[in-house]
């Protein structure tokens, strides 16, 4: 199956259906290779124990623990390419012109189709062993692909059958939409337009891996792992090793072997934290499509329905995820407390219709970027999410709010502390100091609450609904378009009535767990004028009153 993989819409006469060869030639295959990819994928999740296993007992049992240490991990791997067999015998996809069909199983047999006209993006992922192979896991999404069963995996193709699978799918895609389909315009490549081009928006240098790595949020995880490696230190490390280490030395230390070893942690999880970045990331690039073809007939890119972003990274496994500009429903900018003092930040989205979670990168635009480029990156990535005023400039909380922010956590801390040195003193031999420097948790507490009170902020334009707030985590800015919104209310609760305060809420469609905004403590009558003023039809008349004027 031979074919240039770069294919234009431009090449198929308007409103016909592009006549491709390979529609409509009968059920293909996965890739041969594919036994060995899909075994090795079903033996993942054993190959850690089997190692920690191994390292443990070793050669050092007799023959019949020998037996089971060593034939229970070949008996599994026989399996799984049993398994990935099957897998690959009972597998097939076709291309039949209007529709995508998949079956696969074996004992339960499984039929999807996925109409042409639906698809919104194909993307591509390899592993190393797969980039090795010559092999590319296809993903197609379609508008419904938050639910799992309405997305296409196929799981090892060529890479040459990758891409003309992929050039078919999207130029069969594009024509249908100029035929007059029903579905939604320009979520697919538009006419013209070089698939393996584009716009380069933003590139991550080494360097700012690096800084991404050194501020990233994954040090707190990281020093999970590093906690679970040490508690199978002894049987990973040799015990001659182990032997030599002074622990009456150490144990006499007292605090000092305590700071050692927290200081240890510390860096191995910033260590760890750096790489893993580093091989989520690397190679990052952000590229925009279909701002040429609008350009080139005149249309203004801030009404552009073509534009797709695609972004590319990983070092390891090299990812490739399309995302529709019409799928994003709302971007987040998060400032996290390491990387705020600095003044950079990272760029979320809130996608309709796709699934969050399946990887750490699911939901980023750009995993780390300078503050001050921000607004110039949203304006050409996402520029219906450009909002033209200062997002600094918002309306601000009443100064009674502040104790709403303040209060609460003090006093859930003063009592955690107090509860901590009670049962320290009653039943674990008599206070100590650190149980009572725990104390210094209170004012930090109130310092966060003030911090979090300073940062929230709300306003609203003729087209966008902007939302500001902090956490632990860092500050957050958020900003959807009104039409966007797919809920809206207010709460209160006994004491915010009587402050006259309450909580606006507010939620976009998203196909991850996410999607739900809060900003507590907002005047009640702001809050009640929000709901009102973003009603539908009040939504409307404000955005024709913004299109109306010069």
């Amino acid at each position: 199956m031979t074919s240039d993989p770069v294919v234009r819409n431009g090449d198929a006469s308007a409103g016909a259906m592009p006549d491709l060869p390979g529609t409509g030639d009968g059920p293909q295959r996965l890739h041969p290779l594919s036994i060995i990819t899909t075994g090795l994928r079903y033996l993942r999740g054993l190959i850690l124990p089997v190692i920690v296993v191994m390292i443990s007992r070793g050669f050092s049992g007799d023959r019949v623990e020998n037996t089971v240490t060593f034939g229970i991990p070949l008996a599994a791997a026989l399996l799984s390419v049993i398994g990935g067999a099957f897998h690959w015998a009972f597998s097939r996809y076709e291309l039949n012109g209007r529709e995508l069909e998949v079956k696969t199983g074996f004992i339960s047999r499984q039929q999807r189709v996925v109409p042409v006209e639906r698809i919104q993006a194909v993307d591509f992922e390899e592993a190393p062993l797969e980039r090795v192979l010559g092999l590319v896991r296809v993903r197609v999404e379609t508008a419904a692909s938050g639910h799992e069963q309405a997305r296409i995996e196929l799981n090892a193709l060529g890479r040459k059958d990758a891409d003309l699978l992929r050039g078919k799918l999207l130029t069969l895609r594009a024509g249908m939409g100029e035929a007059g389909s029903p579905s939604p315009v320009g979520e697919a490549t538009p006419p013209g337009v070089d698939l393996t081009e584009g716009e380069v928006l933003y590139r991550l240098s080494m360097r700012d891996l690096l800084l991404a790595g050194a501020t990233s949020g994954r040090i707190g995880p990281a020093a999970a792992v590093v906690g679970v490696l040490m508690q199978f230190g002894t049987d990973l490390v040799p015990r001659s090793w182990w032997e030599r280490v002074p622990w009456d030395s150490a144990a006499h230390a007292g605090v000092q072997a305590i700071i050692a070893a927290v200081i240890v942690l510390g860096l191995l999880a910033w260590m760890l934290a750096i790489g893993t970045t580093v091989l989520t990331f690397a190679g990052f690039e952000l590229r925009a499509y279909g701002r040429g073809q609008d350009h080139a007939n005149g249309h203004s890119h801030s009404h552009n329905h073509n534009h797709q972003l695609v972004i590319r990274h990983g070092l390891l496994d090299r990812r490739r995820r399309t995302i529709p500009l019409r799928r994003i429903q709302a971007v987040v900018t998060i400032e996290t407390v390491i990387r705020q003092p600095f003044g950079f930040a990272e760029i979320r989205i809130e996608s309709a219709g796709q699934v969050g979670g399946e990887e750490d990168a699911s939901g980023v635009l750009v995993p780390f970027i300078r503050m001050a480029d921000v607004p110039a990156l949203i304006a050409a990535a996402t520029p219906e999410f450009s909002v033209p005023d200062d997002p600094s400039a918002l309306e601000r909380l009443p100064k009674r709010a502040a104790r709403r922010y303040v209060v609460p956590p003090v006093l859930w801390t003063a009592a955690l502390c107090l509860a901590v040195n009670v049962v320290f003193w009653r039943w674990v031999n008599g206070l100590h100091w650190w149980t009572l420097a725990a104390a210094v948790l209170v004012p930090l507490a109130a310092l966060q609450g003030w911090m979090e009170y300073r940062a929230a902020g709300w306003g609203l334009t003729a087209a966008h609904l902007v939302l500001r707030w902090r956490t632990l985590t860092g500050r957050h800015v958020l900003v959807t378009r009104r039409q966007r919104l797919q809920h809206r209310g207010t709460t209160a609760n006994i004491f915010q009535r009587r402050a006259r305060l309450a909580t606006f809420h507010a939620a976009v469609a998203s196909g991850s767990s996410g999607g739900h905004f809060a900003l507590p403590h907002l005047e009640a009558r702001d809050a009640d004028w929000l709901l009102a003023e973003l009603q539908p039809a009040r939504t409307r008349e404000a955005l024709w009153g913004a299109a109306a004027e010069p």
